[in-house]
């Protein structure tokens, strides 16, 4: 879990989601990959969600010893040799990763009537991130297991809002997290689980009283934010 969950989250939504939410505890968790194929719907949908395109140093570059590596060549095991490697432009070598598929619940730190409007319509303030998370993440995981299948550890992060076009030196966060700068203004924190088999994997919907206990209905601070 990231290191300080901010104190109160939003997640936005339909007005009919928002009540089983609120009442019953009742949440949608998505995928990755389902981000790619909401291309008619400009708040969600983004083609490049899980994927990254790393490439060379701009001029020529010589690399003497295997410390001196970006991180990809050594991760893939490959080392110097007597005579070092030497590369000759940004695109002398490209690599364009594609993350896997995984589970994704995604809020905001932000409230804002216009993006409430975009999304759905409705709002339901995260009181207690931490109580949340922990608790969908154990309904989660209980409902994966019934399926047979196992989770990976809980992972909740910042959004960055970056290209997807990096020098191979660079230190970035994790692929899930990147988003291009077009979506900064939701400000958006994501929980994520990693999956033993990603085959074939879908949105999940969970029920938990637990997750409604720690919501509150954010439509009385958006009309008095307005």
């Amino acid at each position: 879990m990231m290191e300080s969950v901010p104190p109160t989250l939003y997640k936005y939504l339909r007005p009919e989601y928002a009540a089983m939410m609120l009442q019953e505890g009742v949440v949608r968790v998505g995928t990755l990959f389902e981000f790619r194929d909401m291309e008619m719907d400009e708040q969600r949908g983004d083609q490049g969600e899980g994927r990254l395109r790393l490439h060379s140093d701009a001029g020529h570059r010589v690399y003497n010893s295997t410390a001196e590596l970006p991180p990809i060549l050594r991760s893939m095991g490959i080392n110097c040799g007597p005579g070092g490697l030497a590369t000759s432009g940004e695109d002398a070598i490209v690599f364009e990763s594609k993350g896997p598929n995984m589970l994704i619940y995604c809020m905001s730190e932000r409230l804002d009537p216009e993006d409430m409007a975009q999304w759905g319509g409705a709002c339901v303030q995260v009181a207690d991130p931490c109580t949340f998370l922990d608790t969908l993440d154990n309904a989660l995981r209980s409902d994966m297991a019934r399926r047979g299948r196992h989770l990976g550890p809980l992972q909740v992060g910042r959004c960055s809002y970056l290209d997807r076009n990096h020098n191979w030196h660079r230190q970035l966060p994790p692929f899930w997290l990147l988003k291009p700068r077009c979506y900064q203004h939701q400000a958006e924190i994501r929980a994520g689980w990693e999956v033993d088999d990603a085959t074939d994997l879908r949105a999940i919907i969970v029920k938990s009283r637990g997750i409604a206990n720690t919501c509150d209905d954010a439509m009385n601070r958006i009309s008095s934010a307005t």
